[in-house]
């Protein structure tokens, strides 16, 4: 486990992230840094760790103090949106780094509108069953118990994050050994 900046060799962009999993090719989840690898390819960026962990809470610990320490989320030097810590989204949503509300606020209100529907709209196309706080929220089962989306299952799996619960679901076999949960969506 260890925390890793990945920088843009283009333009000196950097991003810092968490990988869990020790996967040397992992450059990470961030949605800028995605699409700059998709605009300038994956050979155009290289990635140096940055500190070692030992465990998950260390690992999350480790992540914001780092994205806090460079500043990252409010520096036009970085890709990264959020403070990290959890690993994607928590539900917890934290307010809008500066980059994202600058971008928010450049949208007419039309803009916004119709931005919004396209989203919905794919979700809704995608067959997603409907959930109970997300109208397209797949329902699961973890562990034996149903819940009307994946996010549900945090509350009775607090130290899980949720991107982990994403990966068991999405995996061939359905279970973890780490976490001990079997989930998939139904």
């Amino acid at each position: 486990m260890n925390i890793y900046k990945v920088h843009n060799l283009i333009n000196g962009k950097m991003y810092i992230g968490m990988n869990s999993n020790d996967n040397k090719n992992y450059m990470g989840s961030g949605k800028l840094l995605k699409q700059a690898i998709a605009k300038y390819g994956i050979e155009n960026f290289k990635k140096e760790i940055l500190e070692e962990c030992s465990t998950e809470e260390e690992l999350r610990a480790a992540e914001i103090r780092w994205i806090r320490s460079e500043n990252a989320v409010e520096s036009s030097k970085y890709y990264n949106l959020m403070e990290g810590g959890r690993g994607g989204k928590t539900g917890n949503h934290p307010p809008m780094s500066k980059k994202v509300k600058a971008t928010w606020d450049n949208y007419t209100p039309e803009e916004r509108e119709a931005r919004g529907k396209i989203l919905s709209d794919s979700r809704i196309k995608s067959g997603i069953a409907k959930g109970s706080k997300n109208p397209t929220a797949k329902r699961a089962l973890v562990n034996g118990k149903e819940y009307d989306c994946l996010k549900d299952a945090l509350v009775d799996y607090p130290t899980v994050p949720y991107s982990s619960l994403k990966t068991i679901v999405r995996s061939k076999n359905k279970y973890s050994p780490k976490w001990d949960i079997k989930a998939k969506y139904i």
